[in-house]
C-alpha cells in the first residue's frame, strides 16, 4: 500500500513549471477534496481504508 499524494503533488508542480497552472491547480483541488472528505478514499496511513 502506498499513498500517492506526494507523486500527484510533484506532478502538479511540474505542470506549473511547464506553464499548465490550471491543470496543476485542478490536481491540488482534487487532492484537497479527497483529504477533506476522508471517507474510504484515503489510505490506512491517513485513517481510511482505501488502497492504491
Amino acid at each position: 500500500m502506498a499513498n500517492p499524494c506526494a507523486l500527484l503533488l510533484a506532478a502538479a508542480d511540474m505542470l506549473d513549471h511547464l506553464g499548465m497552472v490550471e491543470k496543476g491547480s485542478a490536481i491540488r483541488a482534487a487532492i484537497r477534496t479527497v483529504l477533506e472528505t476522508r471517507r474510504d478514499m484515503v489510505t490506512a496511513d491517513m485513517g481510511g481504508s482505501g488502497t492504491t
